[in-house]
């Protein structure tokens, strides 16, 4: 069997010879490594501590050595020792502290990608290459795609789903409050590595509740704007500014002699760093309402569908869609006559055929997430609904965060001593999900959302699928500058 040869980039000389894997090594391995993913979702978080901590300890005991390997390379790339270190016949040893100037940048791995540089073998253009990513500073999106084409591999997208009750939660709900919206953006800009997307429910425009309890508010100034102001300071506080730009999809406004009560909404926000967006229906978002009482319809809340299209780094197309489902209506004889009800009204269940229509019409064969809060527990008819008649994929089920014989094993919303499991993340067109890292049950009292809502965020990481970006399809609605 043929052997791979490890070398050292500053000397050539030979480290390790390595035996080739076969085929049925290689799927032996694969199989593995999904049986060791399983059972890592199930391991507790102090024995991965645990399992951290002793990778910490290797780390220290092998810095000496890692840092020798990684001087080594640099100096091969072309890199030049300014202070501290010194070289010993050539072979790039040092002693620390060692400071090196004129590491080749990021644009040397462009250029080289684009030259066929990866077909070929080792030497100092391939080590410049690999050396210029890690060093080289922050990537652009052209150049991340760049990379990703040559290498075959598609880049995870973070997304997060969050019902932030108008910023009131400290209240109850009945007014928003500063203490709130500092928090949540706060628990934000903490997240590692911060969302790409947040998709947001029950966001306020200007009402009197979002404004009573907050003095020195500009006249004219949203909820949103608001918030995205508390969202750069919270960023500015960790000595960055914040990649977001905030998207607004209004859904209905409650009001008394002409005064704006209450307003509804969704909000979308976009990690400008990572993604392109193409087009939006901020203008109108899509109504999927169900009025069980046809007289009483202008005076019922509107549910709405939110939908953005984007192109992820690696430059597939993506559609998100952000919706908020209605509350079970009372004034169906299930409602009184059965225990359980969320997702079961038969107002929520033609309001999941709208959206699962809208979906579809919009998104086709592409990839796509659907976020929200859908009043519905798992195992209810809405929830049976959408992922086995429609066919969308639910990432906590596929994750193992739902237990089919406890719909509430994994709440995400409470009310008093009530736990519910209301919020989902699901997708289709070929994503992949990889983890729900940050996503915690309601009623934790660990974490950066604590007591923030009377829902808990849901936090996924995925992959697109194969979809190529499209140039042909008409916009539903122009991206803003």
């Amino acid at each position: 069997m043929a052997k791979l040869r490890s070398v050292n980039p500053a000397t050539g000389e030979p480290i390790e010879e390595l035996e080739e894997h076969s085929d049925g090594q290689v799927e032996e391995r694969l199989v593995l490594a999904e049986r060791s993913f399983r059972a890592w979702l199930k391991t507790p978080s102090s024995a991965r501590g645990e399992l951290l901590r002793r990778t910490g300890d290797i780390l220290e005991t092998e810095k000496e050595r890692f840092a020798r390997v990684m001087t080594q390379q640099l100096l091969a790339a072309g890199a030049r020792l300014l202070a501290g270190g010194r070289r010993l016949e050539g072979r790039g040893w040092f002693y620390p502290p060692t400071v090196l100037v004129q590491v080749p940048r990021v644009r040397e791995r462009q250029d080289d990608l684009r030259s066929g540089g990866r077909a070929a073998g080792g030497g100092p253009d391939r080590v410049r290459a690999g050396v210029g990513e890690a060093w080289g500073g922050a990537v652009s999106r052209r150049r991340v795609a760049a990379y990703s084409e040559a290498v075959g591999s598609d880049l995870p997208l973070r997304v997060a789903s969050y019902n932030v009750r108008y910023f009131g939660h400290a209240l109850r709900g009945l007014a928003s409050t500063r203490t709130s919206e500092r928090a949540i953006a706060r628990g934000l800009a903490g997240l590692d590595p911060v969302p790409d997307l947040v998709c947001l429910q029950e966001i306020e425009t200007i009402s009197l509740r979002s404004t009573l309890a907050l003095r020195g508010r500009g006249r004219g100034v949203t909820q949103l704007e608001s918030f995205m102001a508390a969202l750069e300071r919270a960023f500015a506080e960790r000595g960055g500014r914040s990649p977001y730009q905030g998207f607004y999809f209004r859904a209905h406004v409650s009001r008394v002699r002409g005064i704006p009560i209450t307003t509804t909404g969704l909000a979308m926000l976009v990690n400008m760093e990572r993604l392109q967006v193409d087009s939006h229906n901020v203008e109108s978002p899509e109504r999927i309402t169900y009025h069980h009482i046809e007289r009483w319809k202008d005076r019922k809340q509107t549910r709405i569908c939110a939908h953005m299209q984007v192109t992820s780094p690696d430059g597939h197309r993506l559609h998100v869609f952000n919706t908020h489902l209605s509350l079970p209506t009372p004034f169906a004889k299930k409602f009184w006559s059965e225990r359980a009800r969320m997702g079961y009204g038969i107002n929520q269940l033609h309001e999941a055929r709208t959206l699962a229509t809208f979906v579809r019409k919009h998104a086709g064969e592409e990839p796509f997430v659907v976020c929200g809060d859908f009043n519905s527990a798992p195992g209810s008819p809405v929830f049976r609904y959408l992922t086995e008649e429609v066919g969308f994929s639910c990432a906590q089920g596929l994750l193992g965060q739902l237990d089919a014989a406890d719909p509430r094993a994994f709440p995400t919303a409470g009310f008093m001593r009530l736990r519910m499991h209301l919020d989902h993340l699901f997708s289709g067109g070929g994503v992949e999900w990889l983890d729900l890292n940050g996503t915690v049950p309601f009623g934790e009292r660990m974490g950066p959302f604590a007591g923030c809502s009377d829902h808990v965020p849901l936090l996924g990481r995925f992959c697109c699928g194969r979809t190529p970006r499209s140039e042909g399809r008409a916009p539903e609605g122009r991206a803003r500058d």
